[in-house]
């Protein structure tokens, strides 16, 4: 009994003194090391023995700025796309891995620290981090770097070329597989001493395409049938028989939930109408009468004209049928009745309200309400090279002191009626003052504008408005 207590009190000795020597050995330890990384400690193949917290900051700072400036290949579909690690959104922080280099040794729990730190006598420790991931940057690299490895899909297509239905079939496509990519880049984030790797392959998933050839059978089978029609317009006993090219262009394909169908485009067909129309129609012509005599200068003629929106309706309402047979309808416009100043060469009414009317043959500007004249006024137009532009037009910009860079001259009063410079202004004036002379009303010598006297041309921008109507004729 006597000899068990000497051995215990031995053996309890023993243990004693192995914890009193390491102890010490540890307290020492960390008295050499103290504020600094223990020995034997890497990071990516970055010696950190004995670096205080600036010197390992300043290697870290470096090793993280060559692995962030660091290629790494993608490889899918027979592609490869290379980006930095920096642009594919991979950061790393110095300060966590100082932080855990540090840490190695130091826990706090005397057995594991005794433990490390003898271990890393005979052996290396690497320093594992995880990388921080910029989403933002994550995104774009998927988006613009990753895309390059994919083959879209091509849909379907279906469509009416010279008369004849064409099926254009649908092919897969391929891409990168984004689940396999997310752990490729998780393991890439995970830097170690035997980190480097270059070149990644990642895997492919089928890309089915939205729209695929059997989505078109049945939009495919009733174009087909509409094509086979045959459709047939009669007006007094004459026929128009639109070809199939043409009834392919009355076709449209739409989609309803997945699956394609087929409808008339009406705008096509009223576009075939007017063909047809010009066989038919007679454009109405007022009849044209003096102011001063009441005398008939010109005999109006009735207006004929198709009726295409009852044609449509009626093409509508028969095209499930086998054969379509349409009767043309037209509808009867009187002639009205225009007022003619013989006078002033001047048909009256052309507009509701104020309207401006200048003849270029008499070089001569009126203004008219409705079909009441209310004077008339010498202009000076366009010479030969630079005509004053005929039609109907409205006043769309006012400015009571214009300015043309070419030739250079003021223009007091102008009003734009057509884009390009295009006004009625005041004879004009030259910069140093000098004016257009009176002589030169009557004459055709503008750059294309209509020119007017002084004190008319302030008169006429006093009356009108922006939208006033200006007809201009010969």
């Amino acid at each position: 009994m006597a000899g068990m207590k000497r051995v215990l009190l031995l053996v309890g000795l023993s243990l004693l003194s192995i914890l009193l020597i390491s102890g010490g050995f540890l307290f020492s330890y960390q008295r050499v090391f103290a504020g600094k990384i223990y020995p034997n400690v890497f990071f990516a193949g970055v010696d950190l023995t004995g670096k205080t917290e600036a010197q390992a900051q300043l290697l870290l700072r470096k090793k993280a700025n060559e692995l962030s400036n660091k290629v790494v290949a993608f490889r899918a579909n027979n592609k490869e796309v290379k980006v930095k690690v920096s642009d594919i959104g991979i950061k790393l922080d110095p300060n966590e891995i100082f932080k855990k280099s540090y840490q190695i040794g130091r826990t706090g729990n005397l057995k594991a620290d005794i433990v490390t730190i003898t271990r890393a006598l005979f052996e290396k420790y690497s320093v594992d981090t995880s990388a921080f991931l910029d989403k933002v940057k994550y995104d774009d690299f998927v988006q613009i770097a990753i895309g390059q490895l994919n083959t879209a899909s091509s849909d379907a297509s279906l469509k009416v070329e010279n008369g004849e239905v064409k099926l254009t079939q649908s092919a897969n496509g391929l891409e990168v597989d984004l689940d396999d990519l997310s752990k490729k880049i998780e393991q890439l984030t995970n830097i170690t001493a035997d980190s480097g790797a270059t070149a990644i392959d990642l895997k492919l998933k089928v890309k089915e395409p939205a729209i695929s050839s059997l989505d078109f059978e049945d939009a495919k089978n009733q174009a087909n049938n509409l094509l086979a029609k045959k459709i047939v317009f009669t007006y007094n006993g004459k026929n128009y028989i639109p070809s199939h090219q043409t009834i392919g262009n009355w076709i449209d394909f739409t989609d309803n939930n997945g699956q394609s169908s087929v409808s008339l485009n009406m705008s096509g067909v009223k576009a075939y109408l007017v063909t047809v129309g010009k066989n038919i129609e007679i454009t109405k012509a007022d009849s044209k009468v003096s102011v001063q005599t009441g005398q008939v200068l010109q005999e109006g003629r009735e207006g004929v004209y198709l009726d295409k929106d009852a044609a449509v309706a009626s093409l509508q309402s028969q095209i499930s049928n086998d054969d379509v047979a349409i009767n043309l309808a037209v509808t009867k416009v009187p002639p009205g009745e225009i007022k003619v100043d013989e006078t002033k060469g001047l048909e009256l009414g052309r507009y509701q309200g104020k309207y401006i009317d200048v003849n270029l043959a008499t070089q001569q500007l009126c203004r008219l309400d409705g079909t009441t004249l209310i004077d008339c006024f010498m202009t000076s137009t366009g010479k030969p090279s630079t005509p004053t532009p005929t039609g109907s037009f409205a006043i769309t910009r006012k400015n009571p002191r214009g300015w043309a860079p070419n030739p250079g001259v003021w223009m007091p009063w102008f009003q734009e009626f057509k884009a390009g410079g295009y006004g009625i202004h005041e004879l004009v004036e030259w910069p140093d003052g000098a004016k257009e002379p009176l002589t030169n009303l009557g004459l055709t010598v503008s750059h294309g504008c209509v020119r007017l006297g002084p004190g008319i041309a302030e008169m006429m921008f006093n009356w009108t408005d922006i939208g006033t109507p200006v007809y201009i004729h010969r």
